[in-house]
C-alpha cells in the first residue's frame, strides 16, 4: 500500500489485537495517515486461514488488514518480547482487543508499557466487558449476534431469528473502538498525559440497536422477525416483481404512502381505514403485504422503480456485489476500489468512507 497522508501523519500505532475489531480498527488509523504496525504470533493469527483465499492468503485478513505493516513475533522468547517492547515504546498508540487480563498476563499490559513510554494511548476492546462472570469468554461475531438480541430480530415471522452472515458487529465495533482511540488522543493533546481508553465488543453491539433496544423496553413493542418489514412503518419491506427481481419500497410519512398508491394505481387503498394511517398499516400489515404482493408481480423492478421516483417515493433495487462493481452510481463516486497488496494481489473493498 502507498504511504498516506492525513491528519495522524507522523503517528505511530502498534497494533496487537487479532480477529477484526483491534485490525479493522488499526487499518481505519492508517487511512487517517499513522503508521501502523501489526504484530502477530509467528504462525499468524487465524483469521489468516479463513476460506477463502487469494493468493494463499484469507480475503477475510487482507480486506481488515490494510494499511499496515507487518511481523511475527514469538513473545514467549526472550528476544521476541524485547523487540516488541521496542516497538511498544516508539509507539503513540497500542490496539488490543483481548479478554481481559491477557495483555498483563503476556507482558504487555498498561501499568508496566506505561512506566516506559508515558506518551502510549492504551486501547483496549474487549469482548463482554471488563467486570461480570463471561469477561473470560471468546466474543466472536456470531456470538454477539445472538446475544445481544440482533439475531431474533432477523428472519421471518414465528421462526427462531437468523445471524446475518456478513461481518457487521465487528466492524461497526471497530469504528466505536477508532473514535475512542481518537479522545485518546485528544486528551493526550490537551492535558498533557496518556490514558487508557476501553470499550467492548457486547457495550458495541447494543450501541448500535440502541432504536431497538427503546422501542422494545420502552414503548413495550414486540421484538420480533419481520423478514425484511419494518416495525415502525409499512409499507417497507422487499417485494418480487414480474422479472424475478425484487425491489424494496419505504413509506415512513403520509405524503409517501399517497405519492405510493397513485405510483402503484392503488388509489383505493387511500380510502381503505384498515390503512389510513402509518399505525393502522402496521396493526394490518399482513393484509397490506398481501395485496401488495401480488400486485407487484404484474409488473418488471424497473417499471415499478420508475413511477416510484417520479412519485418520490423511496426504493431500491435489490442488487449484489457483481451488480454494484458495474454501476454508475459506484463507479462515478469511486465507492468500490481495487486495492493491489504486495503479497495478496489485487482485490475489491470499499473505498474509506470518512473522505480525507
Amino acid at each position: 500500500m502507498k504511504e498516506l497522508k492525513g491528519p495522524l501523519n507522523g503517528l505511530k500505532v502498534l497494533s496487537i489485537g487479532t480477529s477484526i475489531v483491534g485490525p479493522w480498527a488499526a487499518t481505519l488509523l492508517g487511512y487517517l495517515g499513522a503508521e501502523v504496525f501489526k504484530v502477530e504470533p509467528p504462525k499468524g493469527e487465524f483469521l489468516r486461514v479463513l476460506y477463502p483465499h487469494q493468493n494463499k492468503l484469507s480475503t477475510a485478513y487482507s480486506s481488515t488488514n490494510l494499511n499496515q505493516k507487518s511481523a511475527g513475533l514469538n513473545t514467549k522468547e526472550e528476544e521476541g518480547m524485547n523487540a516488541m517492547l521496542n516497538l511498544a515504546n516508539q509507539a503513540d498508540i497500542l490496539i488490543e482487543n483481548f479478554r481481559p487480563g491477557v495483555a498483563d498476563r503476556i507482558g504487555l499490559g498498561y501499568d508496566l508499557l506505561h512506566k516506559s513510554n508515558p506518551n502510549l494511548v492504551f486501547a483496549s476492546s474487549s469482548g463482554y466487558g471488563d467486570d461480570g462472570p463471561m469477561k473470560n469468554l471468546a466474543a466472536l461475531e456470531p456470538h454477539l449476534q445472538a446475544f445481544s438480541g440482533m439475531s431474533g430480530l432477523t428472519g421471518y415471522v414465528g421462526d427462531d431469528g437468523q445471524l446475518i452472515r456478513f461481518t457487521h458487529l465487528d466492524p461497526t465495533g471497530a469504528i466505536f473502538f477508532c473514535g475512542l482511540i481518537m479522545l485518546g488522543l485528544i486528551e493526550r493533546e490537551r492535558f498533557g498525559h496518556a490514558c487508557w481508553v476501553k470499550t467492548s465488543h457486547l457495550a458495541n453491539a447494543l450501541a448500535n440497536m440502541n432504536n431497538k433496544v427503546s422501542e422494545v423496553l420502552l414503548a413495550n413493542a414486540q421484538g420480533e422477525p419481520l423478514g425484511s418489514a419494518s416495525s415502525t412503518s409499512a409499507p417497507n419491506r422487499c417485494y418480487l416483481c414480474e422479472d424475478k427481481k425484487y425491489i424494496a419500497v419505504s413509506c415512513e410519512n403520509e405524503d409517501q404512502w399517497s405519492g405510493f398508491c397513485e405510483a402503484t394505481g392503488l388509489n383505493e387503498l387511500t380510502e381503505d381505514s384498515r390503512f389510513s394511517k402509518n399505525t393502522d398499516r402496521i396493526d394490518n400489515r399482513d393484509e397490506l403485504d398481501e395485496i401488495l404482493k401480488d400486485h407487484f408481480l404484474q409488473k418488471p423492478s424497473r417499471w415499478w422503480s420508475l413511477r416510484l421516483n417520479k412519485a418520490k417515493v423511496p426504493n431500491s433495487f435489490d442488487l449484489c456485489f457483481d451488480d454494484l462493481q458495474f454501476h454508475q452510481q459506484i463507479i462515478e463516486n469511486n465507492f468500490l476500489v481495487e486495492v493491489d497488496g504486495d503479497h495478496t494481489g489485487p482485490f475489491f473493498c470499499g473505498r474509506f468512507a470518512m473522505g480525507v
